[in-house]
């Protein structure tokens, strides 16, 4: 075989290998295109499936009033139930008139399905599970993050399928009623005591935040001793003498036991026992 019919070979050979090659890789595009169609066909279904609701935006903000940047519900008897107005999404308030006035026609699809799930639970039990897990944050001294971690979580879904804790904003608000009728509780109690000693202590955390913790102990009518937290605070600013007395004269007035003060005890730091000894908190005792 001469040079020029090896050529024409090779040649021929180099024509098929490269059509071979362009053939799967069209046949790879095709394939590719055709997925990515048929991922965008049903991602649109979705969507469509989970939008789909026979009440519009506009039947969904009929029934709400906007004050002062928020959306306030025209059903509610409560006067501080607002949100926040937000125009390019009405989910929460779809959610807020299924869950709160049963009008379950105004949820998508989606969200019709967790109302299904969460009314396994019972409205009485689901109150109890909130306050229970209000009681976890305040007594335990737990952060919010810790009731939507994947352990409890699950725990939850298992032990009682359908509950969904509460979310950050409603945990907050229902946080701070719990505080306002233990601090109303508290100074209902103090009215009936005649003596009360306080221990109070100041310390720093691993992230240089200084707290201050005032507990009062008493004897109650049945000649028993008690201790109730008075305060616990984060401490801003310079914890000189003067400060802290200041804030300890506060404190004590507010609960209306500035005459009742029998005696007090601090450790040995320099500016509280400063600030502790000045006339009005009774004998001093510091820690050892």
């Amino acid at each position: 075989m001469n040079e020029d019919d090896q050529g024409n070979d090779n040649d021929h050979q180099n024509t098929i290998t490269s059509n071979n090659v362009n053939s799967e890789e069209g046949q790879r595009r095709q394939r590719s295109d055709s997925t990515a169609s048929n991922t965008t066909e049903v991602t649109k279904c979705e969507k469509e499936i989970k939008k789909t609701t026979t009440m519009t935006k506009e039947d969904v903000l009929s029934h709400f009033t906007t004050i002062d940047g928020n959306m306030k519900c025209k059903l509610c008897k409560n006067a501080h139930n607002v949100f926040k107005a937000n125009y390019s999404s009405d989910t929460n308030l779809r959610r807020h008139l299924a869950y709160v006035h049963n009008l379950n026609q105004f949820l998508y699809p989606s969200q019709l399905q967790n109302r299904k799930k969460a009314s396994l639970i019972s409205t009485k039990l689901k109150q109890q599970l909130d306050k229970a897990a209000i009681d976890a944050i305040s007594v335990d001294g737990r952060s919010f993050g810790d009731l939507g971690k994947e352990g409890i979580t699950k725990f939850l879904n298992l032990s009682n399928p359908g509950y969904r804790v509460s979310n950050r904003k409603t945990m907050i608000r229902q946080l701070e009623l719990s505080y306002k009728n233990y601090r109303k509780e508290l100074k209902k109690q103090m009215t009936y005591i005649s003596n009360i000693s306080l221990t109070c202590d100041v310390w720093k955390s691993s992230t240089r935040a200084y707290y201050i913790c005032i507990t009062g102990h008493f004897y109650n009518e049945k000649s028993q001793l008690e201790s109730y937290i008075l305060c616990f605070r984060r401490f801003l600013g310079s914890h000189t003498a003067v400060r802290l007395r200041r804030f300890l004269f506060n404190e004590i007035q507010k609960l209306g036991i500035h005459e009742k003060m029998t005696s007090i005890t601090t450790d040995n730091s320099k500016d509280i026992c400063i600030a502790a000894s000045t006339v009005g908190f009774g004998n001093l005792f510091s820690c050892l």
